[in-house]
């Protein structure tokens, strides 16, 4: 493919989701990060499952952006290829465009992927602008959770994002028991489709590990950072005692991307088909890695809440410390709030 063919697809890929905007203002996100400078991007990281026709564990390969071309425009397959689940983390704009002009996706992915759920009054929340019965023939899910971090240096409660491609906010909570905890937004996508070679094709959008390299009003800075206890629980069945033990076997957490594959490699899903496999099926480990990231959340909730339990006669509670009650009730409302929108993204699954 040549060089101005694919400037022709970049540039008129860009022209349709400018003009879906003036009818579709939920596609503005979409709009605003294809207009990025593709230099100052990061590249993401792109890597492919292979399921053979039979029930064997999954094959994988690591991908560039040209081998990502050939791969979508129809390489020549083997003849045991079922299909494919081909993971992109923290996806760049110069891939959206590919993906797009090869797979004909419907932007509304894109778009829900890089939906941050800001309240901001001028502009379309998609988690919640999206009617049920449209979410139902869609043939993707888009995943919205939070994962609990830990900051070894933070010296304010300013607004943060990562420093990634899909800018995310993270939500810097007070000081609990010592410790410095913060919200992490995070996006899982899901699409299942086929590809020109005829194969199924699962696409997987995910965001970056967490790492230290963050922005704060528009300067980069460095937090040292960990996962809060630790990361989720596997919940995958451990080695007995009898079994000789790999240190380095289970799940990284840090990097979801991997864990994904991890899963994938070590064990299909009870009736998984690898020759049709349905937009659930795709989607069981993405789910169960964000059902176990909400357990942490919980646990967050719970200490969070159980340090404002206090009895009436102690002095906190008393008529000369009213600027410090009504700080709690603030934070209380705070998590009620966070509740709610929790309970949302719970149901947009289960709808």
């Amino acid at each position: 493919m040549s060089e101005d063919h694919n400037e022709n697809q970049i540039r008129s890929y860009k022209s349709f989701v400018a003009e879906r905007t003036q009818q579709n203002p939920h596609l503005q996100n979409l709009r605003e990060f294809l207009q990025k400078d593709t230099i100052s991007q990061y590249a993401c990281h792109i890597a492919c499952l292979e399921f053979s026709s039979r029930n064997n564990p999954p094959s994988r390969r690591s991908l560039k952006l040209e081998s990502l071309g050939s791969l979508l425009g129809g390489e020549v397959k083997g003849d045991d290829l079922g299909g494919r689940i081909l993971i992109v983390e923290d996806v760049s704009n110069d891939v959206v465009e590919m993906l797009e002009s090869l797979l004909n996706i419907d932007p509304l992915f894109f778009a829900s992927h890089m939906d941050t759920s800001e309240i901001d009054i001028t502009k379309t929340r998609l988690q919640t602008a999206i009617l049920p019965s449209t979410k139902r023939s869609q043939n993707f899910l888009n995943l919205q959770y939070h994962r609990v971090i830990e900051f070894e240096n933070l010296k304010s409660e300013e607004i943060i994002f990562r420093d990634m491609n899909v800018s995310r906010k993270v939500k810097i909570l007070s000081q609990l028991k010592g410790l410095n905890i913060g919200l992490a937004r995070h996006c899982c996508s899901i699409l299942r489709t086929k590809g020109k070679d005829g194969l199924w094709l699962g696409l997987v959008l995910i965001d970056a590990p967490i790492s230290n390299s963050y922005v704060s009003n528009a300067s980069n800075v460095t937090l040292q950072t960990r996962l809060f206890q630790g990361g989720f629980l596997d919940f995958l069945s451990g080695p007995s005692f009898s079994d000789a033990i790999d240190p380095e076997f289970g799940p990284t957490r840090s990097s979801p991307l991997e864990t994904v594959i991890f899963y994938w490699i070590t064990q299909q899903p009870q009736g998984f088909d690898n020759k049709c496999p349905t937009l659930f099926s795709l989607s069981y480990y993405p789910l169960r890695i964000i059902a176990a990231e909400w357990m942490v959340y919980l646990e967050l909730m719970y200490h969070s809440i159980k340090q404002y339990e206090y009895p009436p006669d102690t002095t906190v509670a008393s008529l000369g410390n009213i600027a410090t009650l009504v700080a709690d009730i603030y934070a209380l409302q705070q998590w009620a709030r966070r509740s709610i929108a929790t309970a949302h993204k719970t149901r947009y699954v289960v709808d």
